[in-house]
């Protein structure tokens, strides 16, 4: 299943091309990485994706079933969390809606 396409995706800041052109697809049994030097537009690639910084131009499509979590590099809400806590955190709303789920089919199948 695909559950991001990216085409031809352009970032311009004043003037000066951060990228241009850039397209990919990834697939549910991708596993991926974003590398590369400071600067060269690694989180502003993922902030267009995810919706928080407008795109020059080009098209993003993400799936409809698809659910994206970004865990930006400067938010870390407590320096006494592991990394997971705080991936975890990203998906707060989806962890608490599973809980309650299972406790609503728990209550459920007693009666």
């Amino acid at each position: 299943m695909n559950l991001l396409s990216v085409s031809k995706l352009q970032k311009e800041f004043n003037g000066d091309v951060l990228f241009n052109n850039i397209s990919f697809d990834i697939n549910s049994r991708d596993k991926i990485a974003i590398i590369g030097k400071n600067g060269t537009g690694k989180s502003t690639l993922i902030k267009m994706i995810m919706g928080d910084l407008d795109i020059d131009n080009g098209e993003v499509f993400k799936n409809s079933k698809a659910v994206f979590g970004y865990l930006s590099q400067d938010v870390i809400s407590s320096k006494n969390n592991t990394l997971i806590q705080e991936m975890q955190g990203v998906f707060e709303n989806l962890i608490m809606l599973g809980k309650k789920i299972a406790s609503l089919t728990e209550k459920l199948a007693l009666t």
